[in-house]
C-alpha cells in the first residue's frame, strides 16, 4: 500500500489548521489543482488519498470538517445550529449518519487506486463515533437571551461564542446595552421594571414575589457559576384560575422569547427519567411541570435539581446520552404536597386569591401580559441583567444569608443579588414550604407521637407487633390506640385502603431511621434476632439560623461604593401587606 498523500485546494482558516496535517494540506494545494485531481470549488475541498492508515485518513477528514463554521461537538455528537420551522428560533440538530456523509463529501475529495472514489462507509462510522473531534468547537447550548458570564461580563452578541461555547440567538429581541457599572438609579429602575410587570398577580407575601424574580435571574445567571442551576420553583395557589401557568409563561417569555416548555407529572420515576434525558439532550433552558395533582416528588427530579451532568439512554435507543443540566425547573399546582427530598430543593412562589373564581377578574394593568412582554422583552431582559451586573460590579458583597445546601453557588449569586437590591430573601419560602408541604414530615411526626404514647418506656416494638396493635388484635391496647396507630402507619407507608405489611413497614422505618422531627427520631435495638423499634429523644430541634441577616445597601451614583443601610431592614419586606403598596417606599429607602 502506498504512503498516504494529501492535497488541499486552498488553505482554510489558519487557526483551525495549525497542525502537521493541516500544514501538509496547505502545502500540496497547488499541486492538487495543477494535476486536475479536484474539480469544482477547489478553494474549499481537501484531496485525501485513501490508504491503509485509516486513522490518519479520519484525522484529515476531521481537519477538513473543522474548517466549516457550522459544525459543532454537542454532547459527544456532531451537530449544527438550524432554524425551527414552527418558531423560527435557533435549535441544535444532531447530524445523522447520512448528513455526516454529505458533509464529508462536500468538504473532501477522495482518491483511490483507480482514481476518484466515493466516501467510504467505514470512514463515516469512524468519524461519527469518535465523540471528540480536534478543531471542532464544543457547543454547550443555545441561549435566546444575553447571559452573565463567570468573569462578570455579559454575553450579548448574536452568534457563536467560542469561549463560553454558547450560541446566542438575539434576533427576536431589541436588546439595550447594559452599563459596565450600573448606578443606584439604574438598579432601582430595573427592580421597579420587573416588580411592576407582575403587579397584577396575587402573591401571598413579598418573598414569594422575590422567588419569581429569582427564577428569572436563575436563567440569566446560569453561565456565571459552575454549580447546579438552582432549585425547583413551585408556583402554588390556593385555588384554580389564580394565574400560575401565566406567571410561569411571563418568566419564560422574558428569558427564552416563548412560552414555557410544558410537561405533565409522570406517574413512574422511569418515565420521569426518560423525559429529563430528552430535555437535557435537547438543551432546554426552562421547563414547566404543569398542573401537578397529588403528591409530587421523585428520585429523578431530585437528582436533576442537584446535578450538573445527566447520563442516561434515550427512549428507544441503546447508546448513552451525556448532557449538561442547564435548565431551570418550574412547577405549578394547587396546594401542592411535596415529598421530603423535593421540598428541601424547592423555592416557593405562593399565590393566594380571595375570590371564588379568580379567572373572572378584570381591570388588569396589563390585560394581555404575554403580548406586553413580547413587545418589551428587551427592556425586561436588560432589567434582570442590570440587577446582576450591579451586584457583580459592587464586588458581590456578602449578604450573610442562611446556607442552602446543594445550591451554594446559585444562592451566593441569585439570592445575594436580590437581597442586595433590597428585596426579601427568597430562601425564606423554603422554610415555610417545608413546614406546610412536606407530607412525609407530617406523617413521620404523627407516627413518632403515637408510638411514643404506646411505648412510653421505650422498650421497643417489632413491626409485627405494630401491625398487630393497629389491627386491634392486641388486647393490651384500646381500640382508640389501635385506630390512631393504624392511621399513622397507613400515612407513613402510603398504604391507605390496603392491609399493612410488616416487611413494608420495616423498610419505611429503616428509611426514616435517625431523621429528627420535633427532637424525636426512630431507632431500633436487636433482641433475639428481631429489630425492636422505639422513639429516641434527641438534644435539640432544627438548629436553624432563623433566616438571613443580610441588610439593604446604598449604591452610589457611580456604582463604586456600597454600605449597609440597616442590618435587618430588609426583613420588614416580607410582611403580609400588599406587595404593590410597598414598592415605592422600600425602593426609595434603599437607593435614596
Amino acid at each position: 500500500m502506498s504512503r498516504l498523500k494529501t492535497k488541499l485546494a486552498a488553505s482554510a482558516e489558519p487557526s483551525r489548521l495549525d497542525d502537521p496535517i493541516g500544514a501538509r494540506l496547505r502545502t500540496n494545494r497547488r499541486q492538487a489543482r495543477d494535476q486536475g485531481i479536484i474539480t469544482g470549488n477547489v478553494e474549499n475541498a481537501a484531496v485525501i488519498e485513501l490508504a491503509f492508515d485509516e486513522r490518519s485518513v479520519a484525522d484529515q477528514v476531521v481537519t477538513a470538517l473543522a474548517a466549516e463554521s457550522d459544525v459543532f461537538n454537542f454532547c459527544g455528537s456532531l451537530a449544527t445550529v438550524t432554524k425551527a420551522e414552527a418558531t423560527g428560533g435557533s435549535i441544535i440538530r444532531r447530524l445523522p449518519s447520512a448528513t455526516i456523509r454529505e458533509r464529508i463529501s462536500a468538504a473532501c475529495r477522495f482518491q483511490g487506486p483507480e482514481g476518484q472514489a466515493r466516501t467510504p462507509r467505514w470512514l463515516v462510522e469512524a468519524i461519527e463515533k469518535r465523540g471528540s473531534w480536534a478543531g471542532i468547537p464544543v457547543l454547550r447550548g443555545i441561549s435566546t437571551c444575553p447571559v452573565l458570564l463567570p468573569d462578570g461580563s455579559i454575553l450579548q452578541r448574536h452568534g457563536f461564542d467560542r469561549d463560553s461555547g454558547l450560541w446566542l440567538d438575539l434576533q427576536t429581541a431589541d436588546f439595550p446595552r447594559i452599563p459596565e457599572r450600573p448606578s443606584g438609579a439604574d438598579v432601582k429602575a430595573a427592580v421597579s421594571e420587573l416588580t411592576t410587570l407582575v403587579s397584577d398577580f396575587c402573591f401571598a407575601k413579598l418573598e414569594h414575589r422575590a422567588a419569581w424574580l429569582a427564577a428569572v435571574l436563575t436563567v440569566l445567571g446560569r453561565e456565571a457559576h459552575s454549580g447546579v442551576t438552582g432549585p425547583l420553583f413551585l408556583i402554588d395557589a390556593n385555588t384554580r384560575g389564580s394565574g400560575k401557568s401565566l406567571l410561569a409563561d411571563v418568566a419564560a417569555l422574558i428569558v427564552t422569547g416563548r412560552s414555557a416548555t410544558r410537561m405533565t407529572d409522570a406517574r413512574h420515576d422511569d418515565e420521569f427519567r426518560k423525559r429529563i434525558t430528552s430535555l437535557a439532550a435537547d438543551g432546554e433552558r426552562l421547563v414547566l411541570i404543569d398542573n401537578i395533582s397529588g403528591r409530587f416528588g421523585s428520585a429523578s427530579i431530585d437528582a436533576a435539581l442537584t446535578g450538573t451532568v445527566w447520563k442516561d439512554r434515550r427512549l428507544g435507543a441503546t447508546e448513552l446520552v451525556e448532557a449538561p443540566l442547564r435548565m431551570c425547573w418550574l412547577a405549578s399546582g394547587n396546594n401542592t404536597i411535596l415529598a421530603a427530598d423535593t421540598a428541601r430543593r424547592t423555592c416557593h412562589i405562593r399565590l393566594e386569591s380571595d375570590l371564588e373564581s379568580p379567572e373572572t377578574r378584570s381591570g388588569f394593568k396589563y390585560p394581555n401580559i404575554r403580548e406586553h412582554v413580547i413587545q418589551n422583552r428587551g427592556r425586561f431582559l436588560a432589567a434582570g441583567l442590570t440587577m446582576l451586573r450591579g451586584f457583580i460590579a459592587a464586588g458581590r458583597p456578602d449578604q450573610r444569608l442562611s446556607p442552602w445546601g446543594s445550591f451554594e453557588e446559585w444562592s451566593d449569586l441569585v439570592r445575594g443579588c436580590l437581597v442586595w437590591c433590597g428585596l426579601p430573601d427568597p430562601g425564606i419560602t423554603r422554610d415555610e414550604l417545608r413546614a406546610t408541604a412536606d407530607s412525609e414530615a407530617e406523617s413521620l411526626r404523627q407516627a413518632l407521637v403515637v408510638i411514643t404514647k404506646l411505648d412510653a418506656n421505650r422498650h421497643g416494638l417489632s413491626t409485627s407487633d405494630l401491625v398487630k396493635i393497629s389491627l386491634g388484635n392486641d388486647p393490651s391496647y384500646s381500640g382508640g390506640d389501635a385506630d390512631e396507630l393504624r392511621e399513622a402507619l397507613e400515612s407513613l407507608c402510603d398504604s391507605a385502603g390496603r392491609r399493612l405489611n410488616p416487611r413494608e413497614l420495616g423498610n419505611r422505618l429503616k428509611h426514616f431511621k435517625g431523621r429528627v422531627i420535633d427532637a424525636m427520631c426512630f431507632d431500633f435495638r436487636i433482641s433475639r434476632g428481631n429489630r425492636l423499634w422505639f422513639v429516641r429523644l434527641t438534644n435539640g430541634g432544627s438548629g436553624g439560623s432563623g433566616g438571613s441577616a443580610g441588610g439593604d445597601v446604598r449604591i452610589s451614583q457611580g456604582g463604586s461604593e456600597t454600605e449597609k443601610l440597616g442590618e435587618h431592614s430588609h426583613q420588614n419586606h416580607h410582611s403580609h401587606q400588599n406587595p404593590d403598596e410597598l414598592d415605592s417606599e422600600w425602593l426609595n429607602n434603599v437607593f435614596q
